[in-house]
């Protein structure tokens, strides 16, 4: 017998004795209250964007143990890893870069000002989040430059009730992870904290792996106002092989994130009131080869402050939205150099909502930014009710970015930086059709997107060092579509297939490029979700990936848990099929990882 067959035999023995009656749950009837769509939070059905949710009952059925492995079972969504569990991987929507992409915490921007490689340096657990809320688009309009190609915008859990829960698991590649979560509330009050370790010997030589998170998360609540404060650590020690110098296996890094955010909103009978401050620093260290540091050895210390304030007016059927953000970023660093610059904003969304039927958002964003001047970047959103099951979201907007400091200052012997680069400039636009009936979703989007002065880094050939550059023109469409339903005839509580094509055109530009013409062209998702069976729930999922220049390659995950009041045990293959496979060139992925679990919850 196969030794993978015998865990999954074996699971089922020890968590089956018991025979509780058949779960029957559904997703397909939940309207959650969104942020991301607009600069005023909103329930889901009513949002003139479309949003896609990562909602918490699919975090934790998903066994996840790091923020990019929910990531990769979206649709649209690349997930680009160059180790396992979060070690480093690069998140990009729609064929874009991933400095493209913004990362949020409770709507502050957390996206790296050095390299988009730090852009998921996150203080969080996948059990600090309550749920994931994703643009796939330009949102340049709310949130200014690197909203590019989308926004993820991570929510993070406050408490509901008291609970102490801890979380130990076990793995292949030595592998082993630990958490203990502390959620309580009083009143008003609420506190919810954790901390979390993983650690792996490694899937190949020099590929270990040490993390810590340590997250809180505080909150006042009454009738109308609220106030939060949040803080997180994150470190990381890993050996990276390969991630920067090809057929250099002693390259060694690590990393160091510190967060912190303070916000309140005051709400009154005719809008809101918000403002906030946050602080971001992180720390890099990057070694040519461990044996002998002194060959090549980079730090890096960036920090970034941010203030921002908001003003909701609610008419009959208007809505108002005005804010005013500013931030200043700067990095230290032996290779880059000492380096900084600030910005400030103002943005307005005006909604008109005339019906049930019919909603409009039109709104524009003005930054001024050091050392680029300023730039305007309006958009539009359209929503209409064709019935009641049928659904028409449609939006055009103006994208802008700005350049990383690696960018423009990073200097190696296989990579330089352009001092000289100028901003990404594009234009985006989609249209969304979806259906929804209580046991049945389908949908299907239309995108294109056109963006100049785009920066790659780019070279001629094979021996010469990458450059970046600003690259003329790239003209990317394509459509997405995706259908789930419920079989509960045949067992089957939920059943998705979701499906990504992308198009890239290129103009004037002959050169090898490193990231912007390596993007996924097919992908495939199917997420199957299995009624309970003696009580064990059950997830399942295959994805499909056809990357440009390539091998294309199917991973299957599985993850099975089963609960005992207080205890729930769990089982979690990854890459089921031991699939051979590469996100970036030289850089293979782990295979079969297994991993036994087991979590406690005391209340």
């Amino acid at each position: 017998m196969r030794p993978i067959s015998f865990l999954l035999i074996t699971f089922i023995l020890v968590c089956g004795y018991q025979k509780p009656a058949l779960a029957q749950y559904s997703v397909y009837d939940f309207n959650p209250v969104v942020v991301t769509g607009s600069l005023n939070e909103t329930q889901l059905s009513s949002s003139l964007r479309n949003i896609i949710i990562i909602d918490q009952n699919s975090i934790r059925s998903s066994g996840a143990e790091s923020v990019d492995q929910l990531l990769q079972d979206v649709a649209g969504v690349d997930v680009r890893s160059q180790g396992p569990v979060g070690v480093q991987s690069d998140i990009s929507i729609r064929g874009t870069g991933a400095e493209q992409t913004l990362i949020l915490i409770d709507g502050v921007k957390v996206t790296d000002p050095q390299t988009a490689h730090h852009n998921l340096d996150l203080p969080l657990s996948p059990e600090d989040i309550e749920q994931i809320e994703i643009i796939k688009g330009s949102a340049s309009k709310l949130y200014g430059p690197g909203a590019y190609g989308g926004v993820i915008n991570i929510i993070t859990r406050k408490a509901e009730k008291p609970e102490t829960a801890i979380h130990l698991e076990s793995g292949s590649f030595g592998y082993y992870n630990g958490s203990a979560a502390l959620s309580a509330k009083k009143g008003n009050f609420r506190t919810h904290l954790s901390a979390n370790i993983q650690h792996s010997e490694g899937y190949r030589p020099n590929t270990d792996f040490d993390n810590l998170n340590l997250f809180l998360n505080n909150s006042y609540e009454n009738s109308k106002d609220c106030y939060r404060l949040s803080a997180g650590y994150r470190k990381k020690d890993f050996g990276a092989n390969n991630f920067y110098f090809v057929n250099n296996a002693n390259q060694r890094e690590d990393t160091e994130t510190i967060f912190l955010n303070l916000n309140g909103t005051a709400n009154s009978n005719n809008g809101s009131f918000s403002t906030g401050i946050s602080w971001r620093r992180h720390y890099d260290h990057y070694i040519y080869d461990f044996n002998n540091p002194a060959i090549y050895e980079n730090r890096h210390f960036t920090n970034t402050l941010q203030a921002d304030i908001l003003k909701t007016i609610r008419f009959r059927n208007k809505v108002l939205n005005i804010s005013l953000d500013g931030s200043g970023e700067w990095i230290e660093s032996n290779n880059l150099g000492n380096h900084q610059r600030y910005n400030v904003g103002l943005a307005y969304e005006y909604q008109w909502l005339p019906d049930d039927r019919l909603a409009m958002q039109l709104g524009s964003s003005a930054y001024f930014y050091s050392g680029w001047g300023g730039t305007i970047m309006p958009g539009f959103d359209l929503r209409y009710r064709i019935s009641s099951k049928i659904l028409w979201h449609s939006s055009i907007g103006r994208a802008f970015r700005i350049p990383t400091f690696t960018e423009l200052y990073y200097t190696s012997p296989s990579n330089n930086g352009n001092p000289d680069l100028k901003p990404e400039k594009g234009w985006t636009m989609e249209h969304n059709l979806s259906w929804q009936k209580p046991d049945l979703t389908a949908q299907l989007g239309l995108f294109v997107r056109q963006g100049d002065e785009q920066i790659d880094w780019i070279r001629q050939t094979d021996t010469d060092p990458w450059q970046a550059l600003n690259i003329s023109r790239i003209l990317s469409y394509g459509f997405e579509t995706s259908i789930g339903f419920s079989m509960k005839g045949f067992y089957i509580n939920t059943l998705s297939l979701s499906y990504c094509y992308i198009h890239t055109e290129k103009f004037n530009f002959e050169h090898e490029s490193k990231y912007l013409l390596s993007s996924l062209r097919n992908q495939m998702i199917l997420s199957l979700t299995p009624l309970d069976f003696l009580g064990i729930k059950q997830q399942w999922k295959v994805r499909f990936e056809d990357r440009l220049n390539y091998q294309n390659h199917t991973i299957i995950d599985t993850h099975l848990s089963r609960r005992f009041n207080h205890l729930t045990l769990s089982l979690a293959i990854t890459n089921l099929l031991g699939s051979d496979y590469v996100d970036y060139s030289g850089i293979p992925m782990p295979g079969r990882w297994i991993t036994v679990g087991l979590k406690y919850n005391l209340f």
